[in-house]
């Protein structure tokens, strides 16, 4: 009888602790550089390195645009977060906007959710973190009506700025009241 509650126990704690595995993600990391290249972005102007960021290759300036898949796992956020570099700050040799977008898969209607703009901050030399809220309070997904992404759009106009994304975040990123 004592073993037979020992295993019962133990079952039921498997089983939670596989329940607990199994549960949607409250958020999704990613690392710039698994982002997707889009438009006319190309690899000799994009340039990526061992910490996984994303930003323009030696010598380039111009526009750089990647998209970061938001998978269906993620079920409820209120809005994203990228880390960002942006030595200019508010001028206008370097900037990064990232906007939470999402598709409608009937339509193909994009629709921007929340954004962010480096150029509202000052200069970073370091690494900086960019909230976007979207909605409060946290909403649900819908991944059968829209594809959810992340675009981030680097430009750069001289050489001498640097403009990197490091990495986007996407979830319940408020952790304030509403």
């Amino acid at each position: 009888m004592k073993s037979q509650l020992t295993i019962a126990v133990a079952s039921l704690l498997f089983a939670s602790a596989v329940q607990a595995q199994l549960q949607p993600s409250q958020n999704h990391v990613a690392a710039a550089a698994t982002c997707v290249p889009t438009g006319q972005t190309s690899s000799a102007q994009t340039a990526l390195n061992s910490a996984g960021d994303v930003g323009f290759a030696s010598g380039r300036t111009g526009l750089v645009t990647v998209t970061c898949a938001i998978p269906s796992t993620l079920t409820r956020a209120d809005g994203f977060s990228l880390t960002y570099r942006d030595t200019d700050g508010s001028g206008t040799s370097a900037q990064i906007t990232g906007m939470l977008r999402r598709k409608n898969l009937t339509t193909a209607a994009v629709e921007t959710l929340a954004a962010v703009d480096s150029n509202r901050q000052g200069a970073v030399a370091g690494y900086y973190t960019l909230l976007g809220i979207w909605n409060c309070p946290t909403q649900t997904l819908d991944h059968q009506k829209y594809a959810y992404y992340v675009q981030l759009d680097l430009r750069r106009t001289l050489t001498t700025s640097s403009v990197l994304a490091a990495t986007v975040m996407v979830g319940v990123v408020n952790n304030y009241v509403c």
